[in-house]
């Protein structure tokens, strides 16, 4: 074999072996290739299965944020239909509540007039044995003293002209409670408002204010004294309080002598009538008008002697209406040694309001409906309240922080309410020790 032949057996090789080499790489292109579409296959699928995750879970989302909203809505319907029930039981509680009083109302009419009905026939057939006028003179006698039926011509009488001798109660009038604890001392007015500056009178009259009745506010400036009658001065106070609000006398026209308006007026000789109504009739109750007063507020000075007033008074120097009522009802009893007068009783005597003892305080805090009525009859002038706070109520710590007293008693000027909040307007007959619990000058908070 020549040398060229040799060359091209090795050429031949050498193009076989390129050629091989040709067709591995040819091969292994198309296995990377065919990789490289698995690859992008698998890497297309695993991303749809991905946003198909996400689409799953984003809907997911979405059904869950609408079965939470469809919830919260039958949830907010289904409070709805609890409050509409709610007020539908209330609302039929009301109506329920309103015919059980309606009921009992009729029933406790119906009693009142078999009352009546039986009193009329008690009334004939004891009149046919004891004459009327023999029983009310005979009620006339109370207390250990006589009062006598009202008759306008013999008791109305009229003030005197002249500074005579003055006039001193025949009836001994008992003071010593506040004579022996204070010492005190009975002056009449003209001693005790010496002061020329001083006008004695029975009501001070505003500022061209032509009627003594139509002076307003009188109830402001009665203060309680030294006497145990803080329920009969929160009585006069409720009652003058009343006067302004209906525009009528109650209190004002009980006192002789009177002026051309009907109202009391000052009597220089100290004699005064009262007309009250006690034991089925209008009867005269005679007082002087010797007034206590406490040694210890005796100050003189370099023009007169200043003296205060230790039983009920007005705080108007010279004005003497509210000693003459209080020494007048006092004298129903046991003058101003008297304890525990019942403000209702003093009510009865001076405008004949009828007591209602079956009322407690506690029933407007249990039922709006009381506390409701209660309101309109203190707007519409039909009620006259006292309010009393019992012994060991409060404690020593409480009244010093509320600015209320134990065993006292207070007039009832208003009640309100402010949403859920109950307030009662009260007049201490103290004038002082003001309300400083919730919602007073001194709370922070409410």
């Amino acid at each position: 074999m020549n040398k060229f032949a040799e060359q091209e057996i090795k050429q031949n090789k050498i193009d076989q072996e390129i050629l091989e080499l040709q067709q591995k790489r040819i091969a292994a292109e198309k296995a990377e290739n065919a990789e490289l579409v698995r690859i992008q296959n698998e890497f297309e699928e695993n991303k749809r299965k991905q946003q198909e995750e996400q689409d799953k879970l984003k809907n997911h989302e979405q059904n869950e944020e609408r079965l939470k909203h469809e919830v919260q809505e039958v949830r907010e319907q289904m409070k709805l239909i609890e409050d509409k029930l709610l007020k539908y039981e209330e609302e039929k509680l009301r109506i329920s509540q309103i015919e059980k009083e309606k009921l009992q109302i009729e029933e406790d009419e119906q009693k009142k007039k078999q009352i009546r009905d039986q009193q009329k026939i008690h009334k004939k057939s004891i009149a046919q044995v004891f004459p009327k006028d023999s029983i009310l003179y005979d009620s006339s006698f109370f207390n250990g003293q006589q009062f006598p039926r009202w008759k306008d011509d013999k008791h109305s009488i009229n003030a005197s002209p002249l500074q005579i001798i003055p006039f001193s109660s025949p009836v001994e009038y008992p003071f010593n409670a506040i004579r022996l604890k204070y010492l005190s001392k009975l002056f009449r007015p003209k001693k005790i408002f010496s002061d020329e500056k001083d006008e004695i009178v029975m009501y001070q009259k505003s500022d061209g204010c032509e009627s003594q009745l139509l002076q307003k506010d009188r109830w402001k400036y009665i203060k309680q004294g030294y006497v145990n009658d803080c329920s009969l001065i929160s009585a006069i106070i409720i009652m003058t309080f009343m006067e302004d609000k209906i525009n009528q006398p109650l209190v004002s026209d009980k006192i002789y002598p009177q002026g051309p308006d009907n109202i009391g007026i000052y009597n220089v000789n100290g004699q005064y009538h009262l007309k009250l109504f006690f034991n089925g009739d209008y009867r005269m109750v005679e007082i002087d008008d010797l007034l206590p007063c406490i040694p210890s507020i005796i100050q003189q000075t370099e023009q007169s002697l200043q003296i205060q007033i230790a039983s009920g008074r007005s705080i108007l120097r010279g004005e003497l209406w509210v000693s003459i009522l209080e020494k007048g009802l006092l004298r129903l009893f046991r003058g101003y040694d008297s304890v525990g007068v019942r403000p209702s009783s003093a009510v009865f005597a001076f405008c004949q309001w009828i007591p209602d003892p079956s009322f407690k305080l506690s029933n407007i805090y249990q039922h709006d409906y009381e506390y409701q009525k209660l309101m309109k009859r203190i707007q519409s002038g039909d009620v006259l309240v006292v309010v009393a706070i019992q012994q060991d109520q409060l404690s020593k710590s409480q009244e010093k922080e509320l600015g209320l007293n134990n065993t006292h008693s207070y007039a009832l000027l208003d009640a309100i309410q402010v949403q859920e909040t109950k307030l009662l307007k009260i007049k201490n007959p103290h004038r002082q020790n003001v309300w400083r619990g919730k919602y007073s000058a001194w709370d922070k908070q409410s």
